[in-house]
């Protein structure tokens, strides 16, 4: 973070290699769009633009060019730190405005899916090409777990609505609270197009019952949802951990690399937490919520 004239700013600074982000134009896009949803009233954190309206900051490091932007502080707390059911309720508002408003976008540059190849399919044929799961019974766990749960998630619309724009990564980290200022949604490094049922999963893997409830109750208010959709939330609870595992089997950062075992025992730890999410053996059950 960064400080001038009393005004606070964040210096974000991309990664190489990224197998989604396929140039300049990616940033670009995103940088649009969150342009975009200020100007329709969405409450997100602006990018700052230079004389030249240009805001992507291209930063040479040793031997490779590394692109940056520096965004407007988000005044606040993380939401989870003050959590009170008005908060929830705003907050399932504030999601909904997003994906309606996102529904508006239009632009001249592209952006990836988070379809079912990416978040569930493509996980697995990482795993499977990594020695250390050869022949696991974890590895066995997860094809019929992946499976079953691929099966039902392609009976879900991928009508405008349902499917479009997603921020990727409603997490705690993301979402500021201020008391005066009220909410603020920032880093969409992950935006893309996908199920609307995705984002609400990530919301609902942070949210008590109770939270959820009421979440869940004025986001449908605001965008109504059908019994398919609002039922898929909870198998996207289970696709979350799987998108998770292929982020860190594609991750290029050097110190994340399978060999440490660090990223092994967090792959593990995620297997296990599907596990006590409901995925069997025996069979599979997604979790409820309504």
């Amino acid at each position: 973070m960064v400080e001038d004239r009393g005004r606070k700013y964040v210096l974000r600074l991309y990664l190489n290699g990224k197998p989604f982000i396929r140039g300049p134009d990616d940033f670009r896009f995103e940088l649009d769009l969150i342009r975009f949803l200020l100007e329709q009233g969405i409450p997100v954190a602006a990018p700052v633009a230079d004389v030249d309206g240009e805001s992507l900051i291209r930063f040479e490091t040793g031997s490779e060019t590394r692109l940056a932007v520096l965004f407007e502080f988000a005044e606040g707390q993380d939401i989870w730190e003050t959590m009170q059911e008005e908060h929830a309720r705003e907050l399932g508002s504030t999601v909904a405005a997003l994906h309606l408003g996102m529904d508006g976008f239009t632009s001249k540059h592209t952006r990836y899916h988070l379809d079912l190849d990416f978040l569930l399919e493509e996980p697995l044929r990482l795993l499977e090409a990594h020695p250390a799961y050869d022949g696991k019974e974890s590895l066995a766990f997860l094809r019929e777990f992946a499976g079953v749960l691929s099966e039902r998630l392609r009976k879900i619309p991928g009508s405008r609505g349902a499917y479009g724009l997603i921020h990727g990564d409603l997490g705690w980290h993301n979402i500021h609270h201020h008391s005066d200022l009220g909410m603020k949604i920032f880093d969409f490094d992950l935006c893309g197009y996908g199920w609307r049922a995705f984002d609400l999963a990530v919301v609902k893997l942070q949210f008590d019952d109770h939270h959820w409830g009421a979440f869940v109750d004025a986001y449908d208010s605001v965008r109504p949802m059908s019994v398919v959709e609002r039922e898929s939330i909870g198998d996207f609870v289970h696709v979350w951990p799987m998108w998770h595992i292929g982020d860190l089997l594609r991750n290029p950062n050097p110190i994340l690399q399978l060999g440490t075992g660090s990223v092994e025992q967090e792959i593990d730890g995620w297997i296990a937490f599907l596990r006590r999410l409901g995925g069997t053996r025996a069979g599979y059950n997604a979790v409820a919520v309504c």
